[in-house]
This record gives structure tokens, sequence and C-alpha cells, in this order.
């Protein structure tokens, strides 16, 4: 079977929750099926899966550019694969993006910086005024 991607449901926790694991070790199996479990309103949780494998996952949220347009925002990965988890990545953000292109969704990356450097890289952005 070619390799496909999907949204998951509650159903896939089971079989999903090893490899979500490889993000966030100590998530307990009942925090990931109440994630499965999140109306597309709030975001979700797509896999690419090779033989009815899970080979990556990818967690999404959304959110609304200022000129209106949906924003589907990638807030992580993860991915196995004994040669090459790179490619089941790629794979996955590829056929993440080309499903929605169509819908006129734009797909974002959020990775997590520390907060410090968040504040700092925004604030020299800013247009900052001051009396000296």
């Amino acid at each position: 079977m070619a390799p496909h991607i999907r949204r998951l449901e509650p159903d896939d926790a089971l079989l999903t929750y090893a490899l979500a694991r490889l993000t966030t070790p100590d998530l307990a199996l009942a925090e990931w099926q109440s994630q499965l479990a999140r109306t597309e309103a709030c975001g979700g949780l797509y896999a690419l899966f090779e033989n009815d494998t899970p080979r990556a996952l990818l967690s999404y949220s959304r959110a609304i550019a200022h000129d209106g347009a949906d924003i589907f925002v990638i807030d992580w990965i993860a991915a196995f694969d004994l040669l090459s988890p790179e490619r089941a990545a790629t794979r996955l953000i590829g056929d993440f993006r080309d499903l929605h292109a169509a819908k006129s969704v734009r797909v974002a990356w959020c990775p997590d910086p520390p907060a410090a450097a968040f504040d700092q890289a925004i604030a020299q952005s800013a247009s900052l005024h001051s009396v000296l």
C-alpha cells in the first residue's frame, strides 16, 4: 500500500501512542486520547501511514491571519523510520500542505523558542519610541 496521510481520530490512540511519546515522553495515554478527540476548529493531528503503520505525526493548531485567511500552524512533528525518519517527516509535511492548498489555507510552522528569544525578536521588530 502506498504511503498516505489522514487526520487521526480517537480510535487511533493505541496505534499512534508510541510515536507521540517521541515528542512528549511523559505523555499519558488518556491525554493523547483527548488530543485526538479535539474538533477540527481547534486544530488536530495527522499521520503518515506506510502499510497501515504510522511513520510520522503532525500536530497543528488553527489561527486567522490579519486578512482573514485560515492558517494551519504546525506545532510539532514526530517521525520514525529505521533508515530515514526525515523522509517520512518531509512526506507528511508536503502531503499536509497539498491537502489543504485547495482550501486556500496557509500552512505555517511555529517552533517552540525560549520565551526570552521570542519576546526579544518581536520587540526588535516593534516601532519603539523614547524620550532619550
